[in-house]
């Protein structure tokens, strides 16, 4: 599990139980004050009552936005960029291995693979190899053949 998805549960959980708390409080205060009670309580002119709202809530909403931010910058780490994003195919030569990204059209998932068909760990090939161009690739491809 991720951090971020971690932080996410952690937030939601606090704003869940944020709410049965005061939706708690919001039953007591109409079973000694009634109604008038809760009208007072939820005034738009309770200051006192906005606040302490807003700050028995931000942890959660603070938790919540540190997790999207987190999410962010987790996916736009290189290398888990969306497929989307990445211009393919890109070729890499692996200590003499050529290996050549493409876009699955049953998955639309990267996927990678030697020029006799043989599937290579992505990770691999980016941290072992070095971007070639097409045309390099190509003449590398048939020189070996």
């Amino acid at each position: 599990m991720r951090f971020y998805k971690l932080l996410i549960t952690l937030a939601i959980i606090y704003l869940v139980l944020f709410f049965i708390v005061w939706c708690v409080g919001m039953f007591g205060i109409w079973l000694t004050d009634g109604i008038q009670g809760i009208q007072d309580t939820l005034s738009p002119w309770n200051f006192a009552n906005l606040i302490v709202t807003l700050v028995l809530a931000s942890p959660g909403l603070l938790l919540y936005m540190l997790a999207n931010k987190i999410k962010e910058k987790y996916e736009n780490k290189i290398g888990s960029k969306p497929a989307s994003s990445m211009r393919l195919p890109k070729f890499f030569n692996v200590d003499g291995t050529l290996i050549m990204f493409a876009l699955d059209s049953k998955t639309g998932e990267v996927v990678s693979s030697t020029t006799s068909g043989h599937p290579y760990g992505i990770g691999k090939a980016m941290s072992e190899g070095t971007e070639i161009s097409e045309e390099e690739f190509t003449r590398l491809s048939s020189a070996s053949k």
